[in-house]
């Protein structure tokens, strides 16, 4: 993994980022969590409104994504465990 996740790795594991991620009041702490780490953005509020405004949208289009990753992974699983 890139030096820079595994800095990172720690702090997703103890604070839980994915499992809070499922949860309206986690996405602002996530927004924050860029703002701090990123050069250009430069504050969240703004982000957490449009992810309000499009939560529907988002949430159809991680459907339609995550069913591609997992067939895509049992694939992958298939074709590495068969080869």
């Amino acid at each position: 993994m890139p030096p820079k996740f595994l800095t990172l790795l720690p702090y997703m594991k103890q604070q839980n980022w994915l499992f809070n991620y499922q949860f309206d009041w986690g996405m602002p702490k996530s927004f924050n969590g860029l703002v701090k780490r990123s050069a250009y953005l430069t504050e969240s509020t703004i982000a957490f409104e449009l992810f309000c405004a499009n939560k529907q949208l988002i949430e159809q289009q991680y459907a339609l994504f995550i069913t591609d990753v997992k067939q895509f992974a049992q694939n992958k699983l298939y074709q590495l465990l068969n080869a």
